[in-house]
């Protein structure tokens, strides 16, 4: 899988509060992390999931 473009990280924000997506907590990047809502969004296949409903908790 190929990393997220850092422009592309840069425009991107968390649906629910706006704030900032930051890379995985074990930076694999297979999901990025919203560290104000403790969610993470998956990116499955390539593709930045940015559903409130397919977001994991953080612990």
């Amino acid at each position: 899988m190929s990393p997220i473009a850092n422009w592309v990280r840069e425009i991107l924000c968390c649906p629910t509060c706006k704030g900032e997506l930051t890379g995985s907590l074990d930076g694999d990047e297979t999901e990025l992390v919203c560290a104000t809502c403790q969610v993470a969004y998956p990116v499955t296949d390539g593709i930045l999931v940015l559903l409130a409903a397919d977001a994991r908790p953080l612990k």
